[in-house]
């Protein structure tokens, strides 16, 4: 290739990197901050299978929030369990839809549930 050729193609080169640099997004100016991040185990007292599994990953910190499913047929063996343990976060799930039963009678909460007692699909809407 001639000098004058690669001279060329040495200043089209120069330009296309120049460009490609120009057209790239910019960096961020501010350092990243670290947030804290909190895996919830949800269902705590929906089977004795799966509290298990939610406190054996608390006991390993893997999970840092236990709500606790009132309406699960294993709720009171699963609240047992917390209390040997320092939990991070423990709370109540709502559960206004699903297959079990609610605490409260029918006659407490007609509208959310059928005439068997439990909860109607939906949540409650007709």
């Amino acid at each position: 290739m001639p000098a004058e050729s690669a001279a060329a193609v040495g200043r089209l080169r120069g330009r296309l990197v120049r460009t490609a640099r120009a057209s790239r997004p910019r960096r961020r100016t501010r350092p990243v901050t670290a947030r804290p991040l909190v895996l919830s185990a949800d269902d705590h007292g929906l089977s004795d299978g799966s509290s298990r599994g939610i406190l054996r990953a608390h006991d390993t910190e893997l999970n840092s929030s236990v709500p606790v499913l009132a309406v699960g047929p294993a709720a009171g063996r699963a609240v047992a369990g917390l209390r040997d343990r320092p939990v991070v976060g423990a709370g109540a799930q709502l559960a206004v839809v699903g297959e079990d039963r609610p605490l409260l009678t029918a006659c407490e909460i007609p509208t959310l549930v059928g005439h068997h007692g439990a909860f109607r699909p939906g949540g409650g809407r007709s």
